[in-house]
């Protein structure tokens, strides 16, 4: 089966240079061999991996985001990890890590449109990388690391389309220009109005 998928025509599936390990307790020896060499290795996070320094990067993203005033909850962070790896048929964590330090996630889930039916759609939730990465030819490799194996992992579920869903307010502009690059399209915008000043 084909589709057409940023102008070219690719097949449906997961690429092998893109697809997304399962991270857990047993999938390490590939891991660190790549991270021995100081690359950046993606991977599911699974049962078993150590939760803590994806808390940590969602704790740093949260506090520089338009939404920094809302108390940050470890708790729900773990809720939202738990649900994730319980259900991997319908949602996913990529990570990307490099020296054993996660570097970039991305959070997506799979699922029809709210008043549709018989269609799937993914939605990336959240793409966070090291604020000390994002301007830097390494911080792209994250990021593009990341959507190119988010899109893989969207493909083999049978995602008609990919959802990208963007306000934290932080870099809007670069990644804008990013996502206009890799062929998505703009399709509306992100308005927040405050009730209480």
């Amino acid at each position: 089966m084909k589709c057409c998928v940023g102008g070219g025509l690719m097949v449906v599936g997961v690429p092998l240079r893109h697809a997304p390990v399962r991270r857990g307790v047993d999938a390490q020896a590939a891991e660190q061999e790549g991270q021995s060499k100081g690359r950046f290795v993606f991977s599911l996070l699974g049962p078993g991996a150590d939760i803590a320094p994806v808390v940590a990067l969602a704790r740093e993203v949260h506090g520089e985001s338009r939404f920094g005033y809302i108390p940050f909850s470890p708790s729900k962070v773990e809720a939202i990890i738990a649900r994730i790896v319980a259900n991997p048929s319908r949602s996913a964590c990529i990570l990307a890590t490099r020296s054993d330090e996660v570097a970039g996630m991305l959070w997506c889930s799979l699922g029809e449109y709210h008043i549709g039916t018989d269609v799937l759609l993914t939605t990336i939730h959240n793409l966070n990388v090291q604020k000390s990465l994002r301007a830097s030819l390494a911080g792209g490799k994250v990021t593009l690391g990341l959507l190119k194996r988010a899109e893989a992992w969207s493909r083999a579920k049978g995602a008609r389309e990919m959802l990208f869903h963007v306000t934290s307010g932080v870099e809007t502009e670069r990644t804008e220009r990013m996502m206009w690059k890799l062929g998505y399209d703009v399709m509306g915008g992100n308005y927040a109005y405050r009730q209480c000043r």
